[in-house]
């Protein structure tokens, strides 16, 4: 996986010995929700909304709720008399995600409100696994960039730094793709109205 480190251009890497204290590295969040908002007092009448004001997925298909990631990395570089060097990685994961919101009327059958409760609660568990996985690849792309190794020059530096970073949100998409297929979009995980 994301543990063989990409050395294309890159000849040779070895590790700095510069003298200087290891690097915090960083991720940060930013985190936004939309709401699409559903009416009436049955399953019955939120189900054709569902399908018809549900968002879209990159790939053409039509879902209850929806999380999109976009992922940024920065760095600084110092250098010795044997090249340059990564220096306070960063990683922003940008998360939006998309959920229906039902304020349910005070004429609603308990029986309809328990299974929306209960539908939210799987939906909200599908999307956290998309989260969990976009988390996960952050992180590792972090934990690469900041090893220390010493580049010939910064030309190389910033290519091993974008080649990573382009890696690890190729790896989250096929990730995440597998995950939606493997879970039906979160049907088997309850994800669905009964």
């Amino acid at each position: 996986m994301l543990a063989v480190l990409f050395f294309g251009l890159c000849t040779l890497h070895v590790r700095a010995d510069h003298g200087f204290p290891a690097s915090t590295t960083n991720l940060q969040f930013t985190i936004k929700t939309n709401f699409y908002l559903l009416s009436g007092n049955s399953l019955a009448a939120l189900r054709p909304q569902l399908l018809r004001l549900g968002p879209w997925t990159p790939e053409g298909r039509k879902v209850d709720a929806y999380t999109s990631w976009k992922m940024n990395w920065g760095h600084g570089y110092g250098g010795t008399t044997n090249g340059y060097f990564i220096v306070a990685p960063s990683v922003v994961l940008d998360l939006n995600f998309t959920f229906p919101r039902w304020i349910a009327p005070t004429n609603t059958s308990a029986a309809d409100f328990a299974e929306w409760r209960r539908y939210m609660g799987a939906l909200m568990t599908h999307e956290l696994g998309h989260v969990a996985i976009a988390t996960r690849h952050a992180e590792q792309l972090l934990k690469l960039l900041g090893t220390n190794f010493v580049f010939h020059s910064g030309r190389e530096l910033r290519q091993y730094v974008e080649s990573q970073g382009q890696r690890c949100i190729n790896e989250t998409r096929l990730e995440n793709l597998k995950y939606d297929r493997q879970t039906e979009h979160g049907t088997t995980q309850g994800a669905r109205l009964r």
